[in-house]
């Protein structure tokens, strides 16, 4: 089953809804999840506010935001908290921000104490229909029941992670700055709730299933995919570019989420879901070639010598997730470096 992620996404990170147990001295940390806006139209988001609390007799430390500092507006604890939405037909997507987005600080919660996040974070403006703009509407929720549970998180990789940045915050006082003396350990899951996106007729939502058809792909549109070369040495890494010829009667609506990059080569037959921009909306009329997207192959994963047999592929977004259409293939030969001794 495959992931389908919100734009807000900056990072994923995934564990299991049980998770390694926590530890047995543990204090008892309580999630809990609300819905702000249970009924929402097409491409309206999820809103939602996640609560810890301590129900025990000792404070514990919860990895977050100062909620009196200068970052008071971010509101959540970053990779602590991860946001997990499952639709009827069992889908779901995983969110949480990674550690990149901002600098995590301890927040001390005494016995009874509860501090609560939004998730999102508050941003500014809305996702706003723009047919010439990159268009979020392809990754919104379609209409459907969803429900939703928050898990919060701190195990030895995050502590790994963040390392010396797992310090108290500014209202700690003289310990600002200072490492988590009574740092909670664990994983503990919310309740689940839930939230309906309805039926609004709009045209956005329209185009949004148009797109997951992969109307017209099929029959009317031709996949060029070119190499800015196709002999080099290991250790190099080629240029592919991948175009469209719209060559039918009617105008395709089509987004980038379908592309694969795929390879046969001396590593072995594999797949590399190398998509790039997940939201991009493109409007191919009639008769026109558009340039759709790139890979530098072999920059992060480098080319060993051999023949390489490389194409890209647009398949549907949901499953059973057929192919609807191939470009030509393109053979690349990486030779070892020449020995000059």
């Amino acid at each position: 089953m495959r992931l389908h992620l919100m734009v807000l996404l900056t990072a994923l990170a995934v564990i299991g809804e049980s998770g390694p147990a926590e530890p047995a001295n543990a204090p008892r940390l309580e999630c809990e999840l609300t819905v702000k806006n249970p009924r929402l139209a097409f491409m309206e988001l999820p809103e939602f506010t996640v609560t810890l609390r301590n129900n025990l007799e000792e404070s514990a430390d919860v990895v977050g935001y100062d909620r009196h500092s200068a970052r008071r507006e971010a509101r959540l604890p970053l990779p602590c908290i991860q946001v997990k939405v499952t639709a009827e037909d069992g889908h779901y997507s995983v969110h949480s921000c990674g550690p990149a987005a901002c600098k995590p600080e301890v927040l001390r919660l005494d016995p009874g104490e509860a501090v609560s996040f939004d998730w999102p974070p508050p941003r500014k403006g809305e996702i706003a229909y723009k047919p010439e703009k990159p268009m979020s509407f392809l990754l919104a929720y379609l209409p459907g029941q969803y429900s939703v549970r928050a898990t919060y998180f701190v195990r030895e990789s995050e502590i790994e992670q963040f390392g010396k940045d797992l310090a108290y915050g500014e209202t700690m006082g003289p310990l600002s700055g200072q490492p988590a003396e009574r740092l909670w350990r664990g994983i503990v899951c919310s309740n689940s709730a839930t939230f309906e996106v309805l039926e609004d007729g709009s045209e956005q939502l329209r185009l949004r299933r148009t797109i997951d058809a992969g109307v017209g792909i099929r029959e009317n549109l031709v996949f060029e995919l070119r190499a800015n070369k196709t002999t080099l040495s290991e250790g190099e890494y080629v240029y592919l570019s991948l175009s469209a010829k719209n060559v039918g009667t009617e105008t395709i609506h089509f987004g980038n989420k379908h592309l694969l990059l795929a390879e046969n080569g001396p590593r072995g037959k594999r797949r590399r879901d190398l998509a790039g921009p997940m939201s991009v909306y493109r409007k191919i009329q009639p008769g026109e070639t558009a340039s759709l997207i790139g890979w530098s192959f072999g920059s992060g994963d480098p080319l060993i010598a051999g023949t390489y047999k490389v194409w890209a592929e647009c398949e549907m977004h949901r499953e059973p997730y057929e192919v609807l259409a191939r470009s030509n293939t393109v053979t690349l030969v990486v030779e070892k470096p020449l020995d000059h001794h």
